[in-house]
């Protein structure tokens, strides 16, 4: 991260931590580094995470997709919704 950021990134965490979109994390193998990106206005940053140690730590486990007419019978009956135009 360059370090003239440093102090945009530290108020962005902060502001994510106090709204509850992320939490404090300590030693696990699901931890993802971020990536800081200047938005257009060069005045705003965006955090982006980079998920390739995570999906390296991940464990491949394929399910089958169900087929349609069975999750439609799971759902019951529809009711129909007319809308005014």
């Amino acid at each position: 991260m360059p370090y003239h950021l440093t102090e945009a990134v530290d108020k962005k965490i902060d502001e994510l931590l106090r709204l509850g979109f992320i939490e404090p994390c300590e030693g696990t193998a699901y931890a993802s580094p971020i990536v800081v990106v200047q938005k257009r206005d060069s005045a705003s940053i965006r955090l982006c995470v980079n998920y390739k140690k995570v999906n390296a730590a991940t464990v491949f486990d394929p399910q089958p997709m169900p087929e349609t007419e069975d999750i439609l019978v799971k759902e019951g009956p529809a009711k129909a919704r007319v809308s005014a135009r």
